[in-house]
């Protein structure tokens, strides 16, 4: 048997005992041929008998990811028997570790009958070997029953590494409950802390797994205890499951979050908001969304509103008590953005109620703000064709305000609104689009 020089230089002064220590801690740290090297100094120039010691190190080795195999567990165990040794509990221990890092279902099965016959009871830490080689087949359910029935049954207190490994792996197959479930396990176990990366991991998995328990949970506890301070693609994915699950509380805490890194929010981050608000059936903040969104120089359009519309077009009072919140927004000095008026106007109409969608227009001067915007095309009125520079200091209503109007007028065939509502537009400045034509000349052709 060949030995390179450089182990024969490190073992020549060292004592026999003092060599068996050494290959136990090189076993534990995975270097194979470390220990194949000083096995075979240890048999040709100590002139030491096979032995356990020499076998046990052999098997450990084999935890190395790399240069460790089940094949070769497998072969060394066979070895034993072969030299006449009877395998121990220390060698089966080092097996069942060996081959929680390579899987091999067959022979831990078999390892594990051979200590049944030979009444060889596996250690806690031998459970622990035992679970993490199940999580690296996928034996997700039979690894979370062994850890469940070890836990209840007091035979084993499972290790925090262990619960840590078993949450990542279920996390990455997107097994949040079952991560979950674990989690509470592992909470009553402070004495190692989890570490961020696991947290940021499972707010993540569960926000985009819409696990709503869970992303409450962890955004609470931890977020909101500036123990986390999540990036904004998770920000962004717990309030989509805010709205999704009517937590406007959450969603307004995301946004809190969100505004202390100076966030520019876009329109879509304030319809979850929104719909956050309306599903929780909370109609004042979530116009108050509209009104937060104007003053960031957001200006909302139509689709903006869609969450409020659905839920006003669906209650007779609705309309109603949504003017009235705008009113009382008013009367704090709130800003009031035309399209707040716009989907109560809408809601009127989709409950076929013309009337009041009429007087909540001729009403939008005293409530909606004005806009900082010129009037374009006011002539001096000294023939030159130049245009002053006029600003309105009341609210007006907008295109969309009337093709809105128009669409209804259209339906009932109502000439005369329809013309009333083109010279309130010339009056007011405000320029049709092909939709407004298209209605006022449905209605007309009526």
């Amino acid at each position: 048997l060949e030995i390179p020089r450089e182990i024969r230089s490190t073992l020549d002064p060292l004592s026999t005992d003092h060599i068996y220590e050494r290959l136990r801690a090189k076993a534990l740290d995975g270097e194979t041929q470390d220990v194949d090297d000083t096995v075979k100094y240890l048999l040709v120039l100590r002139e030491e008998e096979p032995n356990l010691q020499m076998y046990s190190a052999l098997i450990l080795s084999q935890i190395n990811p790399i240069t460790g195999s089940a094949l070769m567990v497998e072969s060394i165990l066979n070895e034993i028997s072969d030299e006449g040794l009877s395998i121990d509990s220390g060698i089966c221990e080092d097996a069942l570790k060996a081959l929680a890092v390579h899987n091999d279902h067959v022979l831990r099965d078999e390892l594990l009958e051979y200590m049944k016959d030979k009444f060889i009871e596996v250690s806690p830490t031998g459970h622990h070997y035992i679970i993490a080689g199940l999580l690296r087949e996928s034996q997700f359910e039979l690894a979370l029953e062994t850890i469940d029935k070890l836990e209840s049954s007091g035979i084993v207190d499972i290790r925090p590494w262990l619960l840590d490994m078993a949450i990542f792996m279920l996390l990455d197959v997107g097994e949040v409950d079952q991560a979950f479930h674990l989690l509470q396990l592992r909470l009553d176990k402070p004495e190692i802390a989890i570490s961020h990366a696991l947290w940021y991991q499972f707010l993540d998995a569960a926000s985009a797994e819409d696990h709503y328990e869970a992303t409450r949970w962890i955004w609470t506890r931890r977020v909101q205890t500036s123990y986390l301070n999540p990036p904004t693609g998770v920000c962004l994915a717990v309030l989509a499951t805010a709205s999704r699950h009517a937590d406007p509380h959450l969603a307004t805490d995301v946004f809190r979050v969100l505004g202390t890194r100076k966030t520019e929010f876009e329109l879509e981050h304030y319809e979850l908001l929104m719909e956050a608000y309306v599903s929780a059936g909370e109609l004042e903040p979530a116009l108050s969304v509209l009104s937060v969104m104007a003053a960031a120089g957001c200006e909302p359009v139509g689709e903006t509103s869609r969450a409020i519309y659905e839920y006003l077009r669906t209650r007779k009072d609705g309309p109603d008590e949504a003017w009235r919140t705008l009113r009382k927004m008013k009367d704090q000095f709130r800003l009031i953005p035309i399209e707040a008026a716009n989907v109560i106007i809408e809601s009127c109409t989709a409950l076929e109620n013309l009337d009041q969608a009429l007087t909540y227009y001729k009403q939008i001067p005293a409530v909606v703000s004005p806009l900082n915007k010129k009037l374009q095309g006011a002539n001096d009125g000294k023939g030159s064709g130049s245009s002053t520079i006029r600003w309105r200091t009341y609210g007006s209503p907008n295109t969309r305000t009337f093709n809105i109007l128009l669409r209804e007028i259209s339906r009932r065939g109502r000439k005369d609104l329809a013309t009333f509502l083109a010279s309130e537009m010339r009056a007011l400045g405000i320029p049709p689009d092909a939709l407004t034509y298209d209605r006022i000349i449905i209605t007309c052709l009526k």
